[in-house]
C-alpha cells in the first residue's frame, strides 16, 4: 500500500504525479489516512537510507 501511495502521489513508475485528493478517491482512503501511510514510508525510506 505505501508503495503504491508514493508511486501515485509522486509519478514513479512512468507514472504522472496525482494530486492527495486523487490518490484518495484512487485507493478510498481518507485524507488522514493517506497523509500518515506517506508519511510512514518516507520515514522508512530514510532510515534505511541511512542504514
Amino acid at each position: 500500500m505505501q508503495q503504491q501511495i508514493l508511486c501515485l502521489r509522486f509519478g514513479l513508475r512512468g507514472e504522472r504525479a496525482h494530486a492527495l485528493d486523487e490518490v484518495v478517491e484512487l485507493l478510498a482512503l481518507s485524507r488522514h489516512e493517506l497523509r500518515q501511510q506517506e508519511a510512514r514510508a518516507l520515514k522508512r525510506l530514510r532510515r534505511d537510507r541511512a542504514a
